[in-house]
């Protein structure tokens, strides 16, 4: 009997660990080789220096810009900046001789996602997103949904 209690014991403890964790592996990307959306440019520069990548400051934005080096996936990547300095989005841009369908397989397979050409994934504050050749991982908090424009109608059409 007591063996009996103990086993049924184990295998709630089991199941409770099993369905605790589940969703931990559902986390969504929040940034690129070590660099995350929320940093500050100073933090970021620092990094990109550290992983020795040619960095470009972008005119007429508030971003850097930096080649890729020892990755297979991505050749360069945009990290852009709001007003105050904090990395809001990652423009990741992907190599032209691996096929866009095996990123997004790896991306889906690595976060348990499932992102594609035609959707945007919205989890934990973060949208990621796949345009053209690049994959967006953006601050969804300060993404700004606009309504359509209200049209006029011509004068006399009543």
């Amino acid at each position: 009997m007591r063996t009996r209690r103990l086993l049924a014991c184990v295998v709630f403890v089991a199941a409770a660990v099993m369905c605790a964790s589940a969703p931990a592996s559902a986390k969504i990307i929040k940034g690129y080789q070590g660099i995350e959306l929320g940093m500050d440019s100073a933090t970021v520069v620092k990094l990109l220096e550290t992983n020795k990548a040619d960095i470009i400051r972008l005119k007429g934005q508030n971003g850097v810009s930096a080649m890729i080096k020892n990755d297979k996936l991505f050749r360069h990547a945009d990290f852009l900046f709001d007003e105050s300095g904090v990395l809001r989005e990652i423009v990741l841009f992907m190599r032209e001789v691996v096929k866009e369908s095996r990123i997004i397989s790896r991306i889906n397979t690595q976060y348990n996602i499932n992102l594609s050409r035609d959707n945007t994934i919205v989890r934990d504050g973060v949208a990621v997103s796949v345009k053209g050749n690049t994959v967006l991982i953006r601050d969804a908090q300060k993404m700004v949904v606009k309504a359509p424009a209200k049209t006029k109608e011509p004068r006399g059409a009543e």
